[in-house]
Parts: C-alpha cells; structure tokens; sequence
C-alpha cells in the first residue's frame, strides 16, 4: 500500500463505518469528520436551498461567476453540512466555482426517492436564480444521487446542467459488481455497510428499479458525464460499468481510473499529486462545457 494512504487508515478508521447500526455510524462520522481541518483561503456560509439547509462555499477573494450544486456521500444514510465540507471546499478552490451544498433527507427515514426529490428541488431553485449552473456534482452516493438527479431533470424538461462531475459514484445499489460478489471490501468501504445503506435506500423498491440505481435507468440524452474512481476500491465496477452504458448511450463520457487509489481519493490533499490532478481535470472539464 502506498505509505500516503498508510498514513490514512487512523482517520478513516475513526469515521465508524464498522458499527453496525446506523444510528452509531452516524454519531461516530458526524463527530470525528467534523473535526478534520479544512483548507485554508476558504469561506462558508449558511444558506437555504429549495427549503433545506444549505451551505455556500468559495474561495476567499473569488467572486464567482459559476456554481456547482453538490452532494455529499454517506450510502443515502448519513453525513452533513457539519461534517462533509471538505470536498466543495477542494472544488471550489480548484475550479473558481461556488459550490452549493444542500443537506438533502436521508434513509432509512426518507427512502428513495426522497433525496432525488431534494436534488432536482435545489436545482430548479438555483435555475431561478440568476448565475449559470456549471455542474451537478457529488461523490459515493452523492455521485450516484448527481446522477439520478440529472436523469429526473431531463425527464422533467427542465434544461440541464452544462455537465455532471462523480468522484467514485455508488451506481448499483443491488451490489452486483465483481468486487461486491466477491466479498472485496476496501480500506473506506465494506459490503456490510453498504447492505446497511441499500435496506435503509430501496425499503420497498427492487435493487434495478431505475429510481434508485442509475446503473438500470435510460441515460440516454444526459449531458457530459466525468467519473473519477480509485483503483483499489469497492465500487470500481460501479464506475466502470455505468461508464460503458453511458457510451452505448452516447453520452460524452470521461473515465479516470487511478490505480492504488482509494475511494473518494480527491478529498485527501495529502494524496497529492493524484488528488490535485483530478480537480484539475475537473476544472477543465467544467470549463470546457461550461
């Protein structure tokens, strides 16, 4: 393993994610995450979004002209505006853009599709407002959510967002993926957690049923698509399997695979070069269909 990611493990360990209930999860995650420091040369801001919390990030001194609308990951069943800032404050800084996070519901207490409700509210809700849209974006399950939200905006004929930017997306709720089958867990993920978070997601709906799993919807007619995955994680198979129907969908689409990379690996500045060069990408991406 490479000693940056050694050098990881205590952090990642402290989030929780072995207990195995969520109301434990939850308090362990909303406790230990909210104490990881935040990059320097940012400012936040409290905001409503659409009737929900939410938070405005940018980078000291910048005065915007763009924004992202993202969501943060947690299986559908935890995280927050308290404890996730870190990867809307490394986007922001990275892209120019203000990024807006809405604290949208969770499972198991609103299931899907609640969440994807919340995401579509908050992007007509910026529509309304008057500076441009340059992304959806979002990572894990926020990445899955950014892409079922694109898939509700088309299918309500709103006009979409100029691209849809996923870190490591969680796409197949099912857990049908080689790596799922296998048994594989990673050094954020394991099965048993993300089992935890589909019963708590699906309640009543089947694993394929489109609302819940991007992986079987019609993704036909999205905008351009960027996916960012680690090479030694979990849901590799969710990124590159979704990533090929895309394709047969015609759907402009960019897929980076980093190998000995872990999930969500952009989030970590101290796996830079890797980190720093995904944002990069990003940014010219954004700007590129922006």
């Amino acid at each position: 393993m490479d000693r940056r990611i050694e050098d990881l493990i205590p952090v990642i360990k402290s989030f929780g994610f072995d207990r195995e209930t969520i109301p434990e999860i939850r308090e362990i995650f909303a406790r230990t995450a909210a104490q990881l420091p935040l990059p320097d040369g940012i400012r936040l801001e409290d905001a409503r979004l659409a009737g929900m919390d939410a938070l405005r990030v940018r980078a000291v001194g910048s005065d915007p002209a763009r924004r992202i609308l993202y969501f943060h990951g947690g299986g559908y069943i935890l995280g927050g505006l308290k404890a996730q800032k870190g990867m809307s404050c490394r986007l922001a800084l990275a892209t120019g853009c203000e990024v807006i996070q809405p604290d949208y519901r969770l499972a198991p207490e609103f299931p899907c599709p609640a969440a994807v409700h919340d995401a579509v509210a908050a992007y007509r809700a910026l529509l309304d407002q008057d500076r441009p849209i340059a992304a959806i974006a979002g990572d894990s399950a926020g990445g899955g959510l950014s892409l079922l939200a694109a898939i509700a905006i088309r299918d309500s004929g709103l006009n979409p967002p100029p691209a849809i930017i996923a870190f490591s997306p969680w796409t197949d709720i099912g857990l049908t993926g080689a790596r799922s089958i296998a048994g594989f867990d990673d050094l954020v993920l394991t099965g048993s957690l993300l089992s935890l978070a589909q019963k708590a997601w699906l309640r009543n709906k089947a694993a394929d049923d489109p609302e819940a799993s991007p992986l079987f919807a019609d993704l036909a007619g999205l905008p351009p698509i960027m996916i960012h995955v680690g090479g030694d994680e979990l849901l590799l198979d969710d990124a590159t399997r979704i990533a090929a129907k895309l394709a047969q969908s015609d759907v402009e689409i960019s897929l980076t695979v980093r190998p000995k990379m872990i999930h969500v690996y952009p989030v970590y500045p101290t796996l830079a070069p890797e980190a720093d060069a995904a944002l990069a990408e990003v940014d010219a991406f954004i700007r590129r269909h922006g």
